[in-house]
């Protein structure tokens, strides 16, 4: 699912796996305009669309077809009937907070993960540049280089958690500390959070991961640990 037009996607996909990318998907949504896929009660206000005559509306998605905007009620019930399940469960990844973890959590109780470069950026613990595979490092484009200084300035701070003042006493300890917007996002409606996908890529499929909702550790839901500037709070 994604809130790109099918011409940009499609040509992403294409160079990215190849012109048969779509036999790595059941289905494929393009133009999803989130969050409104998931926060419109009426899905006939919002129906699918089919990808090639985009004014003939779509009432039931089949398998291996793509499509374009749509609704959470409909994709449910491909889903449940895909699945053969009353109420499947759906874990999805996304790197908005915005768009990909606040409304899947809030109306839909999704699984979400949440991909957060500021991870990476502002360092994670007992996890070092030099620690990493080739493969989760960021390459430095000037363009990159930019972000990563915008990312850590201290104009405006971390984006887990604002630091300790003197003279005030701070209740809340390890993650729970993230006291900032994106840091109540997080810890609310994010299952657990991730720098990059290749950090899990590796795992194997029965893997248990700490979460937010129920921490077994310091580390929360944060995998593969706590960002350095909570630190200082575990």
């Amino acid at each position: 699912m994604t809130s790109s037009n099918d011409d940009y996607g499609i040509s992403l996909l294409e160079h990215t796996l190849g012109k048969d990318w779509q036999s790595y998907f059941d289905v494929c949504l393009f133009l999803a305009r989130k969050p409104g896929f998931f926060t419109e009660p009426d899905p006939t206000k919002r129906p699918f669309l089919d990808i090639k005559n985009k004014s003939l509306i779509v009432n039931e998605l089949k398998v291996g077809q793509s499509y374009s905007q749509g609704n959470i009620d409909y994709l449910m019930k491909f889903i449940n009937k895909s699945t053969d399940k009353t109420n499947a469960k759906v874990m999805y990844i996304g790197d908005s907070l915005r768009s990909d973890i606040f409304p899947p959590s809030q109306y839909a109780n999704w699984t979400t993960v949440a991909i957060l470069e500021e991870m990476k950026h502002e360092g994670i613990m007992g996890y070092e540049d030099d620690d990493e595979p080739s493969s989760k490092k960021c390459k430095m484009s000037p363009q990159n280089v930019l972000e990563h200084e915008m990312i850590v300035s201290k104009q405006w701070g971390s984006f887990f958690v604002e630091k300790k003042q003197e003279n005030v006493e701070h209740i809340h300890e390890g993650f729970v500390a993230m006291n900032t917007l994106w840091g109540y996002f997080i810890k609310t409606h994010a299952t657990f959070a991730i720098p990059q996908l290749e950090y899990i890529s590796d795992l194997p499929i029965e893997y248990r991961f700490h979460t937010f909702s129920h921490p077994d550790t310091n580390v929360g839901g944060f995998y593969p640990s706590v960002p350095k500037p909570l630190q200082e709070f575990l």
